[in-house]
């Protein structure tokens, strides 16, 4: 999606997924595609969190590995003010075997090496990019 947006014509063939701009500039709605799968590394402010969205539906996923999950629908509660895991336990279910299964396939990088994180632990990740 950043690429598209800077004018890249082609992605690089190491990047998963495709580009949001049609749906960022409303021209489809794609919601029967494949998971989009959305990733924020631990860092000094914030906590390790993943999170897969399909249809109207958005797992957070928190900590590596999962720890506590999180299940909204976007279509009638985009601010992701409540938490529908105990409401529709199928649905959270569900979700979590499709986030396992798909995240399997992916590699881990572990954020930049030397910053310190939320948890007090210091990244082990790459000394530059």
């Amino acid at each position: 999606t950043v690429l598209e947006l800077m004018g890249v014509k082609e992605k690089p063939e190491t990047f998963y997924g495709h580009s949001l701009v049609d749906e960022i500039y409303g021209k489809s709605a794609a919601k029967n595609r494949e998971p989009i799968l959305l990733d924020l590394p631990e860092d000094t402010n914030n906590p390790d969190r993943h999170a897969l969205i399909l249809g109207d539906y958005k797992l957070t996923v928190f900590g590596r590995p999962a720890q506590t999950f999180a299940l909204h629908n976007l279509e009638i509660d985009p601010g992701e003010e409540t938490d529908l895991s105990k409401k529709q336990p199928e649905k959270l279910e569900e979700l979590k075997a499709l986030y396992e299964k798909t995240w399997a396939g992916l590699e881990v990088i572990e954020p930049y090496g030397g910053n310190k994180l939320r948890s007090g632990k210091t990244a082990r990740g790459p000394m530059k990019p």
